[in-house]
């Protein structure tokens, strides 16, 4: 009996098979967990950038619904047909 029998070397793959996959699934988790964190941060950032766009956009908003050009025209606009009268 010093010769593993067929058992003993199926039960030996088997141990490593599992070995394998518990190996695998250690750094699979590894990668979600850093993947999560990551996730996370983007998320954060752009819940940050929508919160500064959102108030961009109401100060335009506000800046456009005011009236602050006046109604003159521009001193480059003015009509000087009235000096020609004048001479």
């Amino acid at each position: 009996m010093t010769e593993p029998n067929h058992t003993d070397a199926r039960l030996a793959q088997l141990e490593e098979h599992e070995a394998y996959s518990e190996r695998s699934i250690e750094q699979i988790s590894g990668e979600v967990f850093e993947l999560s964190k990551r996730l996370a941060d983007v998320t954060g950032r752009l819940e940050r950038l929508e919160d500064r766009l959102g108030g961009l956009a109401d100060t335009v908003a506000m800046n456009l619904a005011k009236d602050d050009t006046p109604d003159e025209r521009p001193p480059h606009a003015v009509d000087h047909r009235d000096d020609d009268l004048k001479n």
